[in-house]
Parts: C-alpha cells; structure tokens; sequence
C-alpha cells in the first residue's frame, strides 16, 4: 500500500492481479467504476459467484480527473443480470505499475421489492475495504 493520510493506493508490477470481494447477501450489481493512477490496464474479467466471467476492455475514450482515470462498466451492456454474493475482478495489465485508488460497485440487495421495505445500499471502495451504508425506504 502506498500513500498516507486519505490517500491511499494499492500497487502491483507483475500481471494478473485477482480481487475478491465478499458481500453479506446476494446483491444486484449494475455499475463498477475502477479508478486507477496515470495507467489504463490491458482487460479486467468479472466473475460473480460461480458463474461464468465477463471479459471487459477500457474504453479507448477516459474519464481522466488529472492523474486519476475512471472505467465505469456499465453491466447491462452484457446482456444479463449480475447477482451474487461475492464478486472476483482479475485485472490484465502490461507488467507497468498498476496502481489502484478504488473500485466501486453500484448495487442492491437481490430481493423482492413489493412492499415498504428498508434497504442497505452499499459502496465498496478498495483498497480499505470500508462499506458506506445508506438506508433508503422503497415503496410501492
């Protein structure tokens, strides 16, 4: 880990590099934004649960915040719905420093929403693992 203070970043030299992150209940994923420092990797495959991966590519057009480049992966654009309880990213890059400064997932708990309930919604950031929850109330 490097840096100090709030910023913090996770660096490696040698590709591939997996992440796992566990989740408490299955939960619903729509958005995963990777942020990572002055570098773009090669390809990253998301794998929920046992189900089969997904391979993603960077788009050749980046969000750049000054050294900071943002990958959002929108996952309806593959044709399915993302449900699982824990979530595996193996990151390709060309064995250049890869430095990470946050993954973030967009998601809900997977259930059913036909009532007044009260929900978690949780954003996972890496590399601290910290979970920031919000209560919502959904209703009908």
């Amino acid at each position: 880990m490097i840096g100090g203070d709030d910023n913090y970043w996770l660096g490696w030299n040698k590709s591939p590099v997996s992440i796992k992150f566990n989740f408490d209940v299955s939960r619903h994923f729509k958005t995963i934004q990777i942020y990572t420092m002055s570098n773009k990797y090669q390809s990253i495959d998301i794998k929920f649960d046992d189900n089969p991966s997904i391979k993603h590519h960077p788009s050749p057009i980046e969000s750049s915040l000054s050294t900071i480049f943002v990958d959002t992966i929108q996952l309806i654009k593959y044709g399915n719905i993302f449900i699982g309880k824990q979530v595996e990213i193996i990151i390709e890059f060309n064995n250049e420093l890869l430095l990470l400064t946050e993954i973030t997932f967009d998601n809900e708990p997977a259930i059913s929403m036909n009532t007044t309930i009260g929900i978690n919604n949780t954003t996972t950031h890496c590399p601290i693992g910290k979970k920031k929850k919000k209560e919502i109330f959904l209703s009908n």
